[in-house]
Order: C-alpha cells, then sequence, then structure tokens
C-alpha cells in the first residue's frame, strides 16, 4: 500500500511538474514572441521616419526637378502648370513630387532585404490601390486612431502608419475633399522574418534547451523534482523581471525617474497629432531650476542631485494621472498636459512655481537648501503650431523670457506677444 501511495505521489508530481515546465516554457516563447514583433516594429518605425523625413523635404520645397530620362518620366497624375520645364542648357526637367519621389524610392527597393511603398483609400494613382490588409490598417487609423501597426504575415514582418494631410498635401489633395490632419493614406514597410529571426532564435533554441533538461532531470528525479521547477520558474522570473528593468532604464530617466528625453519627446509627439486631429486642447510645460550651477557650485554634485529629485517628485504631485514628466535637459523638465486649455496650464504651473519656492531640501550636509523654478508654458490652439518641435520651441521662448524678466515666475505665448 504504501508502494502504491508513493507511485501516486510520483505520477501526480510528475504531471504537475511536466504542466508547469509546459507552462513555462509556453509563456516564455510568448515573451520571446513579443520582443520579435517590438523589434520588427522599432525597425519599421525608423525605415517609417526616414522616408518621412525624405517626403517632408520634398513637400518643404514643393518638389524637386530631374532630368527627364527612361526612368523618370513626366508623372502623369501631377497636374501643375510647371511640372516640365527646359532649362538654359536646353535639358527637359519634370517635377517629382513627394508621392512620385516615394514611389521611386519603393521601386528601387522592390526585391531588396527591406521593401516600401505607400497607399491610400483614394489613390490618385491606380498603382497605389491597398491590398486588404491595407485596407483595413488604414480604416484602424481613421476609427481607432492607431499610430502604427505591426503584424508577421506569410513570413515577412508588415509595418504600417498613417499619412496626415498637411499643408503643402492641399495643392494636389484638395479636389478629393481632404483636409489639413485628415489621413490622406499610409506609408508601409515589410522586410523578411529572417532579419528579426537571428536576433531571437539564439534565446528560443536556450529556452528550448532549458526547458527539456528541466524536465529530463524531472523525470529522472521524481519527487525531487519540485525544488529544480521551484529553482527553474525562480530563474524565468528573474529572468522577466531583468527584462523588465531594462525596458524601465529605456524609458526613464535614471536620476530623476521620470521619463528621459527620447520618450518624453515620442509621448509629446502622439499626444500633439492626436490633439491636432481631434481639435482638442493641449499644453505644454517647460520648467527650469534657477541658478543650478550655483546649487551645485555651493552645495556640491551629490547635493544637486537630490535636488534635482525633490523638484521632479514637486512637479510630479501637482500632476494628473495622465499628465506626462521628463526630464529634458539637465536642469530642465517637460511637462504635457493633455485636454488642458492655457488658463488651465498656467494654474499648473503657478501651483508647481508656488510649491518649490517656499519649499526645502535637505541633505546630510545641507539641512535646508531653497530654489525656484522659471517656467515656459504653450497652448495648441493658441499657436500656429504645426509640429511639436515648434509647440517645444513656444514654450522654450517663454521660458526664457521668464529668465529675463528675473526668473521665479511664469510666462506664456502670450506673454511674448506683449514682449
Amino acid at each position: 500500500m504504501k508502494t502504491q501511495k508513493l507511485v501516486i505521489i510520483y505520477i501526480l508530481t510528475l504531471a504537475a511538474s511536466a504542466l508547469l515546465v509546459g507552462l513555462s516554457w509556453s509563456m516564455n516563447q510568448k515573451i520571446l514572441n513579443a520582443s520579435a514583433i517590438e523589434i520588427a516594429r522599432v525597425k519599421g518605425q525608423s525605415a517609417f521616419q526616414l522616408l518621412q523625413t525624405i517626403r517632408s523635404w520634398s513637400a518643404r520645397h514643393g518638389g524637386a526637378y530631374v532630368p527627364v530620362t527612361e526612368n523618370s518620366r513626366p508623372n502623369p497624375y501631377l497636374h501643375t502648370d510647371d511640372r516640365d520645364i527646359v532649362d538654359s542648357s536646353g535639358r527637359r526637367l519634370t517635377k517629382i513630387n513627394p508621392a512620385y519621389m516615394t514611389r521611386q524610392i519603393s521601386e528601387l527597393l522592390q526585391g531588396g532585404d527591406i521593401e516600401a511603398g505607400m497607399t491610400s483609400l483614394r489613390p490618385i494613382n491606380p498603382i497605389n490601390k491597398p491590398t486588404e490588409w491595407e485596407r483595413q490598417a488604414m480604416i484602424k487609423f481613421e476609427t481607432q486612431h492607431l499610430s502604427e501597426l505591426v503584424e508577421l504575415i506569410d513570413d515577412r514582418y508588415r509595418y504600417i502608419a498613417p499619412l496626415y494631410v498637411e499643408p503643402a498635401c492641399l495643392k494636389c489633395h484638395t479636389q478629393q475633399g481632404y483636409k489639413v490632419g485628415d489621413v490622406r493614406g499610409a506609408m508601409h514597410i515589410n522586410f523578411p522574418t529572417s532579419q528579426i529571426d537571428v536576433l531571437v532564435d539564439k534565446q528560443k533554441q536556450m529556452s528550448n534547451r532549458a526547458h527539456l533538461i528541466a524536465f529530463v532531470a524531472i523525470t529522472l528525479t521524481g519527487l525531487l523534482m519540485i525544488p529544480l521547477v521551484m529553482h527553474l520558474l525562480k530563474r524565468i522570473q528573474q529572468g522577466s523581471e531583468q527584462r523588465e528593468e531594462l525596458e524601465r532604464r529605456a524609458r526613464y530617466d535614471q536620476l530623476t525617474g521620470v521619463l528621459n528625453r527620447s520618450n518624453v519627446l515620442e509621448y509629446l509627439h502622439n499626444e500633439f497629432q492626436q490633439a491636432a486631429r481631434q481639435q482638442q486642447p493641449f499644453s505644454l510645460i517647460m520648467v527650469d531650476l534657477d541658478y543650478f550651477k550655483t546649487i551645485n557650485d555651493t552645495y556640491g554634485h551629490r547635493a544637486g542631485d537630490k535636488v534635482l529629485r525633490c523638484t521632479a517628485e514637486m512637479i510630479h504631485s501637482q500632476l494628473r494621472e495622465n499628465d506626462q514628466i521628463g526630464r529634458y535637459g539637465g536642469e530642465e523638465f517637460c511637462i504635457l498636459l493633455p485636454d488642458t486649455n492655457l488658463d488651465s496650464a498656467l494654474a499648473v504651473a503657478e501651483r508647481i512655481r508656488s510649491l518649490i519656492e517656499h519649499s526645502e531640501i535637505s541633505t546630510r550636509l545641507h539641512p535646508s537648501i531653497r530654489t525656484t523654478v522659471s517656467v515656459g508654458v504653450a497652448e495648441l490652439s493658441q499657436s500656429d503650431c504645426s509640429d511639436s518641435k515648434m509647440l517645444i520651441e513656444l514654450a522654450d521662448q517663454a521660458l526664457y523670457l521668464a529668465k529675463n524678466r528675473g526668473r521665479n515666475r511664469v510666462c506664456s505665448q502670450l506673454d511674448l506677444k506683449t514682449n
């Protein structure tokens, strides 16, 4: 009877352990697959931003003229009086607008390691007619306000992001009924899975090997397998925690704990685009510590670091859950206030300024350090900003106006007009 009980216990323990190892393996595979998708998203986003920068340059200059050749014939879908010209040496030139430029670049990339193209639900050029996947993606951009989409289809990662109507686009697309901010189309990037698999296959092989060894060891050791499973789960948890810590370090400033510069700028770009499309208020606050170099010189850099951390905490205490704060520079912070008009943003800025002015920061050697901040505020609907960079510049100008007026004060874009 005792032997029978031991056999039952062994079988139950073995089954439970096999289930745990299987679940652990499945979870690890999902994590690695998600990592592959994220790598593909970053790769696609980088290619998209590069092509979009080229398109923006072309649009800013109204297109570019090139000699008419077999590969660069006049664009039959460009209806402007100055499409074709002749230069002083008698060469016939034709205008390459952003759409035609994108088409030529995509043709050069065709068949290579990375392919790209442009599409639209209402294409002027029939060759830009979308596939079903592209059509569904653009519908999501319009209805769900997604900023990008990446999927694995037929052994290729496919990335697509919307193209919005800008003022320069209206010259060619007004007749289609578009207005600034509409989703005019999308640009798609695709590349083979082999470019990503090489990065994650080794980790998958290590995961498979580790789980196989664990299962064999558990099978052979019977009841002794439980400590091994627990150890394996602990290692997997540690690996997950390490990945989370690496991701956290990549997103947050190590000293203050707020978003780092690159990530707060990414948030700003997305929030700006959404507010502009939906015609909602959106405000930006720039905060800069006054005489911070003097604090470092007087109390030392450790005290200066403590001042930066405490300042970030005080700013964060005055924000809502959906607001964002990031460290923009050495002693400068950037605050994003979605769905906030200028008057409300000025009230938030004044609370932050007053709180910091009346607070004391203590360190082990210096129990009472006081500081102040200068603050600049800008709001989207009160400006002619066409992108997030212009809004930052406007807030920065207001901040430096506050500096010039004596520091420890709040200035806005309205003050710039009366200065």
